[in-house]
């Protein structure tokens, strides 16, 4: 016997759920988020608060640190590598 049509809003809650599950799909690889570039010649802080960081840290990279050879200690004793 072939089913009757019923329309979505006479059937039960738990058939129209089933229904309208069935109808959404998914945006795939797409992303439908609208997103915008930033602006180039607008002022960013954030951006500013990076470069002055970064310039601070490179700084403490370029100092040479003198060679003591009486403080390199062997892990496995506690006496120096090079005595």
């Amino acid at each position: 016997m072939k089913k009757s049509f019923v329309p979505i809003n006479k059937q039960s809650k738990k058939a129209r759920k089933a229904y309208h599950s069935a109808q959404r799909s998914t945006w795939g690889i797409l992303n439908p988020a609208t997103r915008t570039m930033p602006n180039g010649k607008a002022y960013d802080r954030k951006k500013q608060k990076v470069n002055d960081r970064s310039d601070r840290e490179s700084s403490f990279d370029s100092l040479p640190l003198p060679f003591c050879p009486s403080l390199l200690i062997n892990p496995t004793g506690s006496k120096n590598i090079l005595s």
